[in-house]
Parts: structure tokens; sequence; C-alpha cells
């Protein structure tokens, strides 16, 4: 599905000002969060969800992430996981499992 144009417009700007709140703090796990959230909102793309997942990742590893937020990273996880799934074609005679 595709974004209105204006909340696209929000998606990539949120998608910037999360990047670099990672790169002043890589050990930030809202950031990451944010930037993973952002990421697929923005559009679904094969590779932008591969990166989601990357961004969820770090946020998942992250040293000082809040009890608060683990449910919430495992959770975007999940859906970043699901989507890159979706996305990603299965190789001819590749067993389904």
């Amino acid at each position: 599905e595709t974004l209105p144009a204006g909340l696209r417009r929000l998606a990539m700007r949120a998608n910037v000002e999360a990047s670099r709140a990672a790169e002043l703090d890589p050990d930030f796990a809202k950031a990451w969060l944010r930037k993973g959230q952002a990421l697929l909102w923005m559009s679904a793309m094969q590779q932008r969800a591969k990166e989601a997942v990357r961004c969820f990742e770090r946020a998942r590893d992250a040293p000082a992430l809040p009890a608060s937020m683990q449910g919430e990273v495992r959770q975007w996880l999940q859906i970043a996981r699901r989507m890159l799934d979706d996305q990603t074609d299965m190789p001819e005679n590749c067993p389904q499992m």
C-alpha cells in the first residue's frame, strides 16, 4: 500500500531524524526503533523491509534498551520480518514449510 504524499514525506523526515539520532548515539534504542518504523511506513520495498529488520535488531540489542520498550521492539521486528518474507520470492523447486 502506498501512503498519501503528505504522510510519505513525514515518514521520510522521521527516517532522516532517527538516522541522525542513531549516528549521534549508536546505542540509542529508540532511534533505531523509530528509524525502522519510518522505513516500513515509507514503502513496502524489500530493501526497506530488510533495512528495517536490521534497525529493529539494533534496537533489540542496544545495551540501554528500556524494559518498557522491549515488547514494542519485538513486535516491530516480527512485522518487519513478515514483510520481508512476503516480499522475498522463493527459489524454484524449494519445498514450502
